[in-house]
């Protein structure tokens, strides 16, 4: 794409920037004191800061999820997955059937996420699990992805 075009959408994104900079300010200004979300938001930015820089990243389950997707959507389309590998360096699926859906699964339907919905969901309507609201926000927002 040539630079100019580059120019162009980036002149016509400007008025979307500054709208989205004044709903931020709106809502920044309208939370005043609300320790509540404003202790849990920095709370929670700061302990992903230094589990991000400590800890080591946790590639293979992301690898692994990654490529089971592949996996779980050529099933759905009506194909065979014929070899799959998933380690910590990379992975790949051969399957007998692609489109793009099966190639672009991992990017619109977030495996863990909704394996962690679906359990709290049935554990949800079983047990009543509402008490531990909390593991089930922290088990969602947990990065499967190290970039």
């Amino acid at each position: 794409m040539p630079k100019w075009c580059k120019l162009i959408v980036a002149i016509l994104l400007l008025p979307v920037c500054i709208g989205a900079a004044i709903a931020l300010w709106k809502v920044l200004a309208a939370s005043g004191n609300a320790d509540t979300i404003w202790v849990a938001i920095l709370s929670g930015a700061a302990c992903w800061v230094v589990i991000y820089l400590l800890l080591p990243k946790p590639m293979w389950i992301y690898v692994f999820g990654h490529e089971l997707t592949h996996a779980v959507w050529t099933w759905l389309m009506g194909g065979r997955v014929k070899k799959f590998k998933a380690s910590s360096k990379g992975g790949h699926v051969v399957v007998t059937r692609n489109n793009f859906v099966i190639a672009l699964a991992p990017y619109f339907f977030p495996l863990y996420a909704i394996l962690v919905v679906l359990v709290f969901a049935g554990g949800n309507a079983l047990w009543n699990w509402k008490p531990y609201a909390v593991w089930f926000h922290l088990l969602l927002g947990l990065p499967t992805r190290s970039t």
